[in-house]
């Protein structure tokens, strides 16, 4: 046992979060989450969960209990197929150390998410993401879209400083803000910021796309009602032409002028 869990250091390193051997049972638990490239920091971004183990006195004779915490960007529907691969597995090495197996399993199948979460929407443009998408989340772990996230992030950046300018230029105490998440407004600190800036989120342009605006015959139907409306209220007076507005205001002007002369 003592030889499997030195095994497991030398390999997982970092990822282990906690090793007791001295309660009943036994507990491991580890941080798993895809391997796509050399770089952890990137795998580890938006799909992570921690696994516990727990280990009898009679292990490997006896099967490990296996359960999730802190799971994020994983569906409970995959998670159920997990601990069906984790069951197969084990059962298939009873008697022998299968920790290590049961690890690569884990990972072997989120790295099928592609760094990508699953059954999930960008939480400013709304639209649900795609295995060909990048893909990064805040500290809350709201999901969003790179270039949405550089997008709403410039914007925001740029509307604060425009508060210290204005706060420097009326000679004003300006209250120290930062940006907030888009939607659930947790603050994003600068240090997040610039993580952000790291995997490239606020420094890399946003993608051009050559797909054409195909416009749906529900938009062509608001169109007209919107134009026949724009008619109707014209027809009324309701809407005043930019000229007609600078005429009436250029012979108000003559009368009040008229009215003053005599």
């Amino acid at each position: 046992m003592e030889e499997e869990i030195e095994i497991l250091q030398s390999i997982y390193l970092n990822d282990i979060q906690m090793i007791d051997l001295k309660s009943e049972p036994r507990c491991i638990e580890l941080s798993v989450y895809p391997t796509l490239s050399e770089n952890e920091e990137e795998n580890k971004k938006n799909i992570i969960l921690c696994l516990i183990i727990k280990l009898s006195k009679n292990y490997p004779s006896e099967i490990p209990i296996f359960e999730f915490k802190n799971v994020k960007g994983v569906l409970d529907h995959d998670l159920e197929i997990i601990k069906s691969k984790i069951i197969d597995t084990a059962n298939r090495n009873i008697g022998e150390y299968m920790l290590y197996e049961i690890i690569q399993e884990i990972k072997d199948f989120l790295t099928t998410y592609q760094n990508v979460p699953k059954n999930c929407k960008c939480s400013i443009c709304l639209s649900y993401f795609e295995n060909s998408d990048n893909v990064t989340h805040l500290n809350c772990y709201h999901y969003f879209h790179n270039s949405c996230l550089k997008t709403y992030l410039s914007y925001a950046l740029s509307d604060i400083e425009k508060e210290k300018q204005e706060a420097k230029f009326h000679k004003i105490k300006w209250l120290y803000r930062t940006v907030g998440c888009p939607e659930c407004r947790q603050e994003i600190t600068d240090k997040q910021i610039q993580e952000l800036n790291k995997y490239s989120v606020l420094s890399s342009p946003i993608e051009e796309t050559n797909d054409k605006i195909i416009i749906s015959s529900n938009i062509r139907k608001l169109q007209e009602y919107m134009r026949n409306l724009f008619e109707k209220q014209r027809a009324k007076g309701g809407i005043i032409e930019p000229k007609e507005e600078y005429i009436i205001s250029l012979n108000r002007s003559d009368e009040i002028q008229s009215d003053e002369e005599s």
